[in-house]
C-alpha cells in the first residue's frame, strides 16, 4: 500500500487517527506537496511508516529480534530486499547509537 491509498483505504475510516497524524505535518508544506512532507518531516515520516505497518496487522517481533525487524521491512518497505542488507544497516547505523546511550 503506498502512501495515498493509506489515506483513502486506512485511515479515512478512523477520523481521529487520521487527524492526528496530519496534525504532525506542516501545514501549507503538506498542501502543496504530501509526497515531499515525507522527505522533510520525519514525525510525518515515521507515523506514515507505522501507519503501513500496523495496516497490515503484522504481528511484531520483540525489539532484539533484528531478523524479526528485518522481516517487518522486507514485507512492508522492500518487498525484493535482503534480509542480510537491513541487518547490516542496522549494525551499521542504529547499533552504534544504542552504544553510546548506554
Amino acid at each position: 500500500m503506498n502512501g495515498s491509498c493509506l489515506w483513502d483505504e486506512y485511515l479515512a475510516r478512523d477520523p481521529e487517527l487520521a487527524s492526528l497524524v496530519r496534525g504532525l505535518a506542516s501545514q501549507h508544506a503538506f498542501l502543496g506537496g504530501p509526497h515531499l512532507e515525507l522527505t522533510v518531516n520525519l514525525r510525518y515520516a515515521t507515523a506514515i511508516a507505522w501507519m503501513l505497518i500496523e495496516e497490515q496487522a503484522t504481528p511484531l517481533p520483540a525489539a532484539d529480534d533484528l531478523l524479526g525487524l528485518a522481516r517487518i521491512w522486507r514485507q512492508t518497505f522492500h518487498p525484493q530486499g535482503r534480509l542480510r542488507d537491513f541487518t547490516h544497516a542496522w549494525h551499521q547505523c542504529i547499533e552504534p547509537m544504542l552504544t553510546h546511550a548506554s
